[in-house]
């Protein structure tokens, strides 16, 4: 990240992912007794119900998804608020020692709401919404933050 700051939203998820690694894994089933699949998904969509107000499905319907990657067409924002609350979630699950999916639950609910503190201050301070319907993944062009987990897991 040094030089000239290129803002563009791939080049930010670009930089993203390099500063922060963990981002490419907010991987709550090392260590923590999370089955990949069902489990996975659920504890996913109970991050993202919790920082945005909206599950996995309403958020791709919402932006008129249907089988496409709902973070490669995701706001600067919606991304940001995503990473804030996996990684508050990864490392609430870890401080706690989190096991097993019920315990899990419970670092995936404090660490989205802690996302959805930030981004209701946010919304309050510049009058905008940060979840929208609006579709921010060019034409022909996938952009990527590099998480190596799908947000589509919740459908299966």
């Amino acid at each position: 990240m040094c030089g000239k700051p290129n803002l563009s939203l791939p080049a930010l998820a670009s930089d993203i992912a390099d500063a922060f690694p963990e981002f490419r894994r907010p991987d709550l089933r090392s260590g923590h007794d999370i089955k990949q699949g069902k489990e996975f998904a659920i504890l996913t969509n109970i991050i993202h119900q919790e920082w945005s107000g909206i599950g996995v499905k309403e958020h791709k319907k919402l932006k008129q998804l249907k089988s496409q990657n709902l973070r490669d067409h995701m706001s600067e924002a919606e991304l940001i608020f995503t990473a804030l609350a996996e990684l508050s979630t990864r490392q609430i699950a870890e401080s706690n020692q989190a096991t097993g999916l019920n315990e899990n639950k419970g670092a995936a609910k404090t660490g989205g709401n802690i996302a959805k503190k930030a981004r209701k201050d946010l919304e309050s301070k510049t009058g905008k919404k940060v979840v929208t319907p609006s579709n921010y993944s060019p034409p022909g062009k996938q952009q990527s933050v590099g998480f190596s987990h799908h947000m589509d897991d919740e459908e299966k």
